[in-house]
């Protein structure tokens, strides 16, 4: 770059990098790229000439890179939201899910997600008698609990059938069922169930004629038929069970003294010798969940 001053009245020389003239450039600053480089006349017209600088193509080149940057920070910000966005399967369902529940119908559902849990409430009397009645079976049982209207009463806690059960309060019951605390976090645990009223929980089928045949049934799950008779201490019979089936039945001789069990059998037994004087009662028990017809005869030895 050559600079001269003023001579014999001709115009100062213009002071040119490459192509770009500082008087073009108010108060002598030159823009490089995005700096201010601010460059003193009278000392560069004092400083020995320099190799002109090609300013055209390095602005060029420092546009470019940061082209190029600006470019790289946009894909890597749509990388990142497409990388967050919601999967389009079905939204899981609510960690609680609470549902009434009426009693003597199938009830079924799924646990699907760890620590999902279903509540069904019901209204109930005190003095009512129940039945849980689970329809599956298999090593993933989720837990059955049903909580009294106080929210502190357990009635039962169960993965199996329960009951009878008699209700201790009026008023409304929760029943929670929940995975079992070993069940693993990704199982997927189906339950079906029915919670029977039972009416009555026992049948009291009256007096028993000892010799005669004897049949009934029972109508709900965990109903219970009873028979009683008198006998005397030292009588022997026989018990003789007429009905055979896959269904099975109990059946349970108490003696008069309520403690003492004279047998408890599904099948033929005896002859049996009686172990006091007085009123006998003899409890028809269907086995787990089953509602059955029997048939026996008690027969005197």
């Amino acid at each position: 770059a050559n600079v001269a001053g003023k001579s014999n009245g001709e115009k100062p020389a213009t002071l040119e990098v490459g192509s770009i003239k500082a008087d073009s450039i108010a108060a002598d600053t030159l823009l490089i790229g995005k700096q201010d480089k601010r460059i003193d006349t009278a000392s560069k017209a004092a400083s020995p000439p320099e190799t002109p600088v090609n300013e055209t193509a390095a602005d060029s080149a420092t546009s470019s890179d940061l082209i190029a940057v600006a470019a790289a920070k946009e894909a890597a910000t749509l990388r990142d939201e497409t990388d967050i966005q919601p999967a389009t399967s079905a939204a899981p369902k609510p960690y609680i899910i609470t549902a009434a529940l009426s009693v003597n119908e199938t009830i079924s559902g799924s646990i699907e997600q760890a620590g999902q849990k279903y509540i069904y409430t019901f209204d109930e009397y005190a003095g009512e008698n129940i039945y849980f009645d689970d329809k599956r079976s298999g090593e993933k049982q989720p837990t059955y609990r049903l909580t009294a209207p106080d929210g502190r009463t357990t009635v039962f806690t169960s993965n199996k059938d329960s009951g009878p059960w008699e209700l201790p309060q009026n008023g409304t019951y929760t029943l929670e069922i929940a995975a079992s605390d070993s069940a693993a976090a990704s199982d997927n645990i189906d339950f079906e169930f029915v919670l029977w009223r039972l009416f009555p929980a026992v049948i009291d089928d009256g007096q028993l004629t000892l010799n005669r045949y004897t049949k009934n049934s029972t109508k709900f799950p965990g109903q219970k038929v009873i028979y009683q008779f008198t006998a005397n201490e030292g009588q022997r019979v026989y018990f003789d069970e007429q009905h055979s089936g896959k269904q099975l039945t109990d059946y349970r001789l108490i003696a008069p003294d309520r403690r003492t069990k004279v047998f408890e059998t599904n099948k033929d037994v005896g002859p049996l010798t009686l172990p006091q004087s007085g009123t006998y009662r003899l409890e028809i028990d269907p086995t787990d969940d089953n509602t059955v017809e029997f048939a026996f005869v008690l027969r005197k030895q």
